[in-house]
């Protein structure tokens, strides 16, 4: 534990952080605001049952407080100068998971580090920074594209190459599009599974990108993607380029060309949504302004009126109707397993990981082999990053 001073001083820093007042946290203790004050100072040590009581007050994990440079000490910081307004349960899930990883490193299972992402040479330049990373990670991903399933296929391609986990849940909070933790010692994906497909593998690219990117904003929550920030922009272009590779999609087009079922015919393959494709076609210049603006005033209801083609009708009803199935990070459930059979962590940690019975997880353990285990902890292939590619990019992808 740190000394009776740094503990004082991170238990003022969150509060101060969280605008809330030491006579609150007072209150919530139960002592007197004078008592508040010494613990702040240094001068009063804090009991364990304390220390928990002021954990659950601020908001945070009770290691955020007893390490101040950990990444459970970063997180709610960053949560609130990110200025997102979303629900405590959210909150209270990602900070959980970073707190299992804490223990889980501590404990000698490290999560596995991305490796070598393209420097960022110009920081200005957020344009040229996003598909520089969406050329390289379409490198890692070539095995991915051309699947059935475009959503599936990247959440693998993602834990597979690059490390990074990925939760597919429902949060209970529909404005919640996705989040990310990016801080490089635990890298986190979760996609909202309550909408659309094509939204929902939008999300899962942004998100991406935000990780890549690694900004330094150790946190991000998302709801309906429109860029405000330049770091936005960023994560709303580079999904924009790994989701619809220019030479992909102009190869389409001038295959196809642009009418109805044409356009259906992209939708299906790419997997991504109506709006994401029309914005993509405008910025790559394949329709100027005007014909962005009558695509989106036919919308994909009218884009469905107009394809004659029954199959792609029924494609594009079913990409539209259906929803991301429930996911758990995987690598961290392999890393909690691993922690499990070597005495670190308990099984309630991995049965929530897994959303299943603890008594169901523990029979099963007890007849599994460890010789058998962890395939996903491979060490990612090495590629080199690809030449940088200028492109541009719109606000509004989906």
């Amino acid at each position: 534990m740190s000394s009776a001073v740094s503990l004082g001083d991170q238990i003022r820093s969150l509060r101060e952080s969280a605008g809330l007042q030491a006579a609150q946290l007072a209150a919530s203790l139960g002592v007197d605001p004078s008592a508040v004050s010494n613990i702040e100072h240094g001068k009063r040590s804090v009991k364990a049952s304390e220390l928990a009581v002021i954990a659950e007050f601020l908001g945070v994990s009770q290691l955020a407080i007893l390490e101040p440079d950990s990444l459970l000490a970063r997180l709610p910081v960053a949560a609130r100068a990110d200025g997102a307004s979303v629900e405590g349960s959210v909150m209270a899930r990602l900070t959980a998971m970073a707190e299992l990883h804490h223990v889980l490193a501590d404990g000698g299972h490290p999560s596995r580090r991305i490796g070598p992402v393209p420097a960022n040479g110009n920081p200005e330049g957020w344009l040229d920074r996003a598909n520089t990373l969406a050329r390289w990670a379409s490198v890692r991903f070539r095995a991915a594209k051309g699947t059935d399933d475009p959503f599936t296929s990247l959440v693998e391609a993602i834990e597979r190459e690059l490390g990074i986990d990925v939760l597919v849940d429902s949060f209970g909070d529909a404005s919640l599009a996705g989040a990310s933790i990016t801080d490089p010692e635990f890298s986190l994906i979760a996609v909202s599974s309550d909408q659309p497909r094509p939204r929902a593998l939008f999300t899962l690219a942004h998100e991406l990108g935000h990780v890549l990117n690694a900004d330094g904003a150790t946190l991000n929550i998302d709801s309906d993607l429109r860029a405000s920030t330049d770091r936005e922009r960023l994560a709303n272009a580079f999904a924009a380029a790994l989701l619809m590779p220019e030479e992909d999609l102009r190869e389409a087009v001038a295959s196809n060309g642009l009418d109805p079922d044409s356009l259906a015919r992209i939708l299906v393959e790419f997997g991504v949504s109506y709006e994401s494709l029309v914005y993509r076609l405008h910025n790559l210049q394949c329709v100027n302004a005007a014909g962005r603006d009558r695509l989106r005033s036919v919308g994909w209801t009218g884009l469905l009126a107009r394809v004659e083609d029954e199959d792609l009708r029924r494609a594009l009803l079913a990409a539209r109707g259906s929803r991301p199935e429930r996911r758990p990070p995987l690598l961290l459930a392999s890393r909690c397993l691993r922690g499990l059979l070597d005495g670190i962590v308990g099984a309630a940690p991995l049965a929530g990981l897994l959303d299943v019975p603890r008594d169901d997880l523990i029979s099963a353990i007890s007849t599994y082999e460890r010789s058998d285990a962890f395939e996903l902890d491979r060490t990612p292939s090495e590629q080199d990053a690809p030449e940088e590619v200028l492109l541009s990019f719109d606000a509004s992808p989906v």
